[in-house]
């Protein structure tokens, strides 16, 4: 698991002759890490930038109880959404979106966020610098 973080693409030959076992062993083994749920998928991360994602924006979110989840749920269905969080504190649900510009957040939340039934309290920031991005596990 180890050398998948470190990169997804790496061969099961590759992969095989690090772990020290046969190339058919590693494939099992990684089919049975997938089909536990172990291994959710194996993905590349973009640099949102690169197609003119130039805005990154946390939504805090205070929502009535009874409709926590449906507002997330709705939230994840947006394609600029790209984390929807439900926290123990309030606010209940941290949202982090991807926007081109100060226009399309605008949009983004006077036709999708503000139309929401049962968001209370809408805390906006914009992320000005990443320190860390690391989307893999500790193991």
């Amino acid at each position: 698991l180890e050398l998948l973080r470190a990169n997804a693409r790496i061969s099961l030959a590759s992969l095989a002759r690090n772990v020290r076992f046969s190339k058919s062993a590693v494939k099992y083994r990684l089919d049975r890490l997938v089909e536990v749920g172990a291994i959710k998928s194996f993905f590349a991360l973009v640099d949102s930038q690169v197609y003119g994602l130039k805005l990154s924006v946390v939504f805090d979110l205070t929502v009535e109880p009874q409709v926590i989840q449906d507002v997330a749920m709705h939230l994840a269905k947006y394609p600029e959404v790209v984390r929807v969080y439900e926290l123990t504190t309030t606010p209940q649900l941290h949202v982090h979106v991807l926007f081109r510009d100060q226009e399309a957040m605008e949009k983004f939340m006077r036709s999708k966020l503000y139309t929401l039934t049962g968001i209370k309290e809408v805390n906006t920031g914009m992320i000005i610098k990443r320190y860390k991005t690391d989307l893999t596990l500790q193991i």
